[in-house]
């Protein structure tokens, strides 16, 4: 579980839940509408944040996800593992 909050807000805008393991990075799509989150789960989950729901995971993943990023674009994802494996996913909105 994690909380998303406006720096403003007291409160959080949204509470993201649905990783089993503990939160490794972030990353934003460079519209602002997904935020991908990678966990030592070895999952990579894509949330709405217009709704805050999951719209894909990512799973089978060889290691612990140590890093996100997407490319400016936005048309690819790529992941890195704490084994040195580096996976690029194209971003199918």
């Amino acid at each position: 579980m994690f909380r998303l909050a406006l720096a403003r807000v007291s409160k959080p805008r949204a509470i993201l839940r649905g990783h089993a393991n503990y939160l490794t990075a972030l990353a934003f799509h460079p519209d602002g509408k997904i935020l991908a989150s990678a966990s030592h789960d070895r999952t990579i989950k894509l949330w709405d944040m217009a709704t805050g729901e999951v719209r894909l995971t990512l799973e089978g993943l060889d290691a612990g996800l140590t890093t996100l990023a997407f490319t400016p674009d936005g048309n690819l994802l790529i992941s890195c593992d704490q084994n040195g494996g580096v996976k690029l996913w194209r971003s199918n909105r």
